[in-house]
């Protein structure tokens, strides 16, 4: 991915301005400013809070479904890796049958382990994690807030220097 460097230097001289507002606004502003933030972010925190224990509540609660998956991939496995046993069987269809039991059971097991494996990557760590620890970061921050997103934006304008540095073409 390539960013423009008009993109590049919005982003650095936003981080600049952000970050220099300890040193440009009197300081009755600033603790007001980040007073606002820090409690806004808390609301925010306790909001993901909330859903992480909503996901991981969910996910035990599941704990039927998780085990009955776990079978079936565990028997497509099984059938599947003895599908050399099968040939042996004088009847065809009969293994014809049991080759596609284990299919579907490793497919539907299969299936449900992506879906799971999606979820908790986006709904825990994308959706819960990854925030709430930069929430914290936010919120713990000595400067402030305000100064902590300047921050934040600045290590996204050192990512896209980066990724415009590693996708140049080769001369």
């Amino acid at each position: 991915m390539y960013f423009s460097d008009m993109t590049i230097f919005t982003f650095q001289v936003t981080a600049a301005l952000m970050m220099g507002w300890d040193y440009l606004m009197p300081a009755k502003w600033r603790d007001k400013m980040n007073n606002k933030l820090r409690c806004r972010f808390v609301t925010f925190q306790g909001d993901i809070d909330r859903k992480i224990m909503t996901f991981i509540r969910d996910l035990i609660s599941s704990y039927r479904i998780i085990l009955a998956s776990i079978f079936a991939l565990a028997l497509g496995l099984v059938i599947i890796d003895n599908l050399n046993l099968l040939t042996k069987i004088r009847y065809p269809s009969v293994a014809f049958v049991i080759s596609s039991i284990g299919a579907i059971a490793l497919a539907s097991g299969g299936l449900f382990f992506v879906d799971l494996i999606s979820k908790i990557i986006t709904h825990f760590f994308v959706g819960g994690i990854i925030p709430r620890i930069l929430l914290t970061f936010l919120i713990m921050t000595e400067k402030g807030p305000f100064a902590g997103m300047g921050f934040i934006i600045l290590l996204i304008s050192f990512f896209m220097r980066y990724q415009n540095i590693i996708h140049q073409p080769l001369k």
